[in-house]
């Protein structure tokens, strides 16, 4: 639903990149979900004990952007992966 609204000729701008950020987030957990987790037991501020997953190379990541469209999709990138080391390219085309 996200990339048909994004793709639509129709669609303004702030909906466009509101879309490409949503999309980033999505794309995030699903890296993420590929990424190796380990269990991991931890004590909440209550004193229980929980178990619950980490992803140990989640503060590895580095996304590197191409300046325009990809701004957004870095955001929400950004939003699962906030530790994110980050590049950026610019380029133009030559037509």
């Amino acid at each position: 639903m996200v990339l048909t609204r994004i793709r639509d000729k129709n669609t303004g701008q702030i909906e466009f990149r509101k879309g490409l950020v949503k999309l980033g987030r999505i794309l995030g957990f699903e890296i993420a979900a590929t990424m190796k987790a380990v269990e991991k037991e931890v004590e909440t501020p209550l004193g229980v004990r929980a178990r619950g997953i980490d992803i140990p190379d989640i503060d590895n990541v580095v996304l590197i952007t191409v300046l325009r469209a990809a701004m957004p999709l870095t955001e929400g990138l950004l939003k699962v992966f906030p530790n994110a080391k980050q590049g950026v390219i610019s380029a133009k085309r030559v037509e």
